[in-house]
Formats: structure tokens, sequence, C-alpha cells
């Protein structure tokens, strides 16, 4: 659960960005779009039965990561990018503790029934 809530303060952190550190552009565009889709990400994957959700972060914290060394952005903001993306992607690694076990599964649908 800690590791969701690094990751929404990051997200958080992504969309405020651009305009406490003041730069604009695709760069800016680019951290409004994927800030918010982190933390909105972050945020769903507290609770213990949505928690696999927590991968779609890795694949986001990936790509910024990628976009950054792909696209020619300032330092500044492609060292924000980078880095937030890495630190996305890692907390996305840890699943967190699981107490209870939700649905089952296919199984659960294919139980035989009983007579």
């Amino acid at each position: 659960m800690l590791a969701q809530l690094f990751a929404l303060l990051l997200g958080i952190w992504l969309m405020s960005a651009p305009g406490l550190l003041g730069y604009s552009g695709v760069v800016a565009a680019a951290h409004h779009v994927i800030g918010p889709l982190i933390a909105s990400v972050a945020f769903v994957s507290l609770w213990e039965v949505t928690r696999t959700l927590r991968l779609i972060n890795l694949v986001l914290g990936v790509a910024l990561a990628v976009l950054t060394l792909i696209l020619a952005w300032p330092l500044g903001p492609a060292m924000t990018g980078a880095a937030v993306g890495i630190l996305v992607a890692v907390s996305a690694t840890f699943p967190g503790r699981q107490t209870a076990r939700y649905g089952g599964g296919w199984k659960s649908l294919l139980r035989p029934e009983s007579k």
C-alpha cells in the first residue's frame, strides 16, 4: 500500500511539475497526460481487491522513462520525467500485503454441480 501511495504522490508531482518548474510545450502536455493516469491507477490500486492494476503503472513508468530518452526534451523536464518514470515502475513491482483471497479465479466458475 505504501508503494501505491508513493506512486500517487509521484503522479501528482508529475502533473504539477510544469507549473512549478516553469516549462511548457510538448513535454508539459505529456506530463499533464501521464501524471493523472499514474495517480488514478495508483489510487485505484490502493485497495487489495484491485491491487493487480498497479501493473498498469509499470507500463506507464517504463513508457515515460523511454519517452524521455527518445524525444529531445530540455534537461530539467527530461530528468523529471525519467526519474518519475523509473520510480513509478519500481513502485509498481511491490505487490503489497494480501490478507484475503477474492473471487477464486476461473476455478470458482467451473465447479461441478453438487447433487
